[in-house]
């Protein structure tokens, strides 16, 4: 059979056939580039991503200044959550497109993904020399200076990018969050006033500058003030984003119904015995970033931020059964699987990737039974914080459009609920492998709880695991701000300034 029969055969929904004849053809034509084209596309789209990998790094052999191959190659490995390996095309593309803009920003946002932010912030420079009005370049440039802790900096180049686009909200929020406001500044103010009046910026946008303006308020302790600016954001995000409550529930009677005892404790289906990870759960804005920062500073441990990788593990394990509906179809060996799947999204995707893992999706608190399988030895830290600091904090921030839970009173208190019930249920079944830790414990009294957690985590405690204020990290969370301000408990107690606007409570 030639390749165009078996390309036709493709064609006519007879998938497995086609690539089976395709393998039996490539062992006599070795060298045919588009047969090994299309064999590293077939068998990626069929999830056997080593075959594909193999095929496609044979064309690569065979044509490797062949843009369109690379450009393949590039996407397979994204898609592959291989950034590492990503980097390697996108260099040899720049190579190969004289150097352009284009490529050298993709470039840029790759070091970006793997938090190599140093190497994105020198490629993203260079460009804004380049392309001094380029919107896009400089607002990435100010969040990782803002990242790295150099408010002022980062307000210049906020300050940049309204004088080019006059209503853009990032670069007005960019400039709130940079200060801590004694006063209200009256330029703001009128900038925002215009922005919110204006038929040009989207209701989204609007949302946004209501929430700055409510933190601007907040800092001046004009807190009746703060309150309808924070209100009125959220407001106007519930009408955009509704949430569903009930879905939430019913999520997790589903997931306390599977994940029983008896399959948690079941010993023959266990994934990696040996490593050790490390989760932090809660609730969003319970000091999650603070405590990882605590953590990285050991130097033993990856910063892994709020990762995708558990999302990515059980997209690429599960393709083929309805999760978490049939997990008691799962064996040892796809949870072995989904723990390398797991592992290596760090290794593949973090300039630190090779040490031991933080995970700090505060969400993962729905998904620690399939962890507890995937990783038996796992370590989790269940970081607590003051039901109404924590619910306000989260009130005063505008978060992703998924968590829609965040916009309202009432919803919020709803996934406390939830969270502390699937908690204590988790509690009930695998208590050795959770350290149970509160924010207000951990602010003051930190050596004491650090050094006990440390030797929870199995960890080295030292001196300096506090001392991470001028770490060379870029912290890319709404935390920013508060993380480079160290070790204190400023935030405990705050929500007393809102006790009477606060409903429910």
């Amino acid at each position: 059979m030639n390749l165009n029969d078996i390309i036709s055969l493709a064609k006519q929904n007879q998938g497995h056939k086609a690539l089976a004849e395709l393998k039996s053809y490539l062992d006599k034509n070795q060298q045919d580039q588009q047969a090994l084209f299309y064999a590293g596309l077939w068998c990626f789209q069929s999830m056997d991503w080593k075959n594909a990998e193999v095929y496609m790094e044979k064309l690569i052999t065979l044509a490797p200044d062949n843009v369109e191959y690379l450009n393949n190659m590039l996407g397979m490995y994204m898609n592959m959550s291989n950034v590492k390996k990503a980097i390697q095309f996108q260099l040899k593309l720049i190579e190969l497109t004289s150097d352009s803009a284009e490529q050298n920003y993709n470039l840029a946002m790759l070091y970006h993904r793997i938090n190599d932010f140093g190497n994105a912030l020198v490629i993203l420079q260079k460009l804004h020399q380049q392309h001094p009005q380029n919107v896009q370049v400089i607002g990435v440039i100010a969040d990782i200076v803002h990242g790295f802790g150099d408010f002022k900096q980062a307000i210049e180049y906020y300050k940049l990018i309204l004088s080019l686009e006059k209503f853009n909200e990032s670069a007005f929020n960019g400039i709130v969050k940079s200060i801590k406001f004694t006063q209200v500044d009256e330029e703001l103010l009128s900038l925002a006033n215009r922005m919110l009046a204006s038929s040009q910026v989207s209701n989204e946008a609007k949302a946004q500058v209501n929430i700055s303006l409510g933190k601007m308020y907040d800092d001046c302790k004009k807190f009746e003030q703060a309150w309808q600016y924070y209100c009125a954001g959220n407001l106007q995000q519930q009408q955009l984003f509704p949430h569903d409550k009930h879905a939430l529930n019913a999520q997790v009677n589903i997931i306390k119904s599977i994940f029983t005892k008896e399959l948690v404790n079941d010993s023959k289906t266990i994934g990696d015995k040996i490593s050790k990870p490390i989760f932090i759960v809660g609730m969003p804005r319970s000091g999650t970033t603070l405590l990882e920062q605590v953590l990285e500073h050991s130097g033993e441990t990856c910063a892994g931020g709020e990762s995708l990788a558990l999302n990515k593990a059980i997209n690429r394990e599960f393709y083929n059964i309805r999760f978490p509906d049939e997990i008691a179809k799962v064996t040892a060996k796809t949870y072995q699987n989904l723990a390398e799947h797991y592992l290596n999204y760090f290794k593949n995707c973090h300039v630190n990737g090779d040490l031991r893992t933080v995970d700090k999706l505060p969400g993962n608190f729905l998904h620690l039974g399939l962890l507890k399988k995937m990783f038996p030895n796992i370590k989790i830290i269940n970081l607590s914080r003051n039901k109404d600091d924590c619910s306000l904090s989260i009130f005063f921030q505008m978060f992703a459009n998924h968590m829609t839970f965040t916009t309202d009173m009432e919803n919020i208190s709803n996934f406390h609920q939830v969270y502390q019930s699937i908690m204590a249920y988790w509690q009930e079944l695998f208590a050795d492998n959770i350290y149970n830790l509160s924010y207000e414990d951990f602010v003051n009294d930190f050596e004491h709880k650090t050094k006990d957690l440390y030797q929870f985590l199995e960890l080295d405690w030292n001196e300096n695991v506090g001392n991470f204020i001028d770490s060379k990290n870029s912290v890319q969370t709404p935390s920013s701000w508060q993380v480079r301000q160290g070790i204190n408990n400023k935030s405990v107690g705050r929500s007393a300034n809102y006790t009477k606007l606060m409903v429910p409570r």
